[in-house]
């Protein structure tokens, strides 16, 4: 290969590699900052940490066939604090297999833009959680809402400790 053509392949390939590193960083960065005016208005994802229950139906020791959860409704209460206040949210999930299969989400929100930002967190959160197993579940971010999962999470870890088995 010629100089000039070994210069130009050095140089196109130094820039794929610098242009992977800025989006790997703005991934980062997008998924872990709250936005810094307080409100709800970060952009959207759902973080979902590591399988920690086997989805092969073995319970955390490893054992077949058993499950870490009760089947069952159940419901937990969260807080989190918005611009507007202090927040309360009431989360029921329906858990088959430890998984969940059915949720709801209440809250006596009263501030016109807590409503609209409970609301956004409310139209992605079937797809969020319905089907993953309760230990997966954590939401930090949610269709533009930033703070509601705060509250979602809270409830989320009332409801594992009332439905052990």
């Amino acid at each position: 290969m010629s100089s000039r053509k070994k210069a130009a392949h050095t140089v196109a390939a130094a820039a794929g590699i610098g242009l992977a590193a800025i989006l790997s960083g703005c991934a980062t960065d997008a998924g872990s900052a709250e936005s810094s005016s307080g409100t709800d208005q970060a952009t959207p994802s759902a973080s979902t940490p590591a399988t920690s229950t086997p989805a092969t139906g073995q319970d955390a020791t490893g054992a077949t066939g058993a499950t870490a959860y009760v089947d069952g409704k159940y419901t937990g209460q969260g807080s989190y604090t918005s611009p507007a206040g202090p927040e309360k949210v009431t989360i029921q999930v329906t858990l088959a297999s430890d998984k969940v299969t059915d949720v709801t989400f209440s809250s006596d929100a009263t501030s016109p833009t807590t409503k609209i930002y409970q609301g956004k967190f409310v139209s992605g959160l079937d797809g969020a959680v319905v089907g993953k197993s309760l230990d997966d579940i954590s939401i930090d971010k949610l269709a533009g809402s930033s703070l509601t999962g705060g509250g979602f999470n809270e409830a989320i870890d009332q409801i594992k400790g009332e439905a052990r088995g």
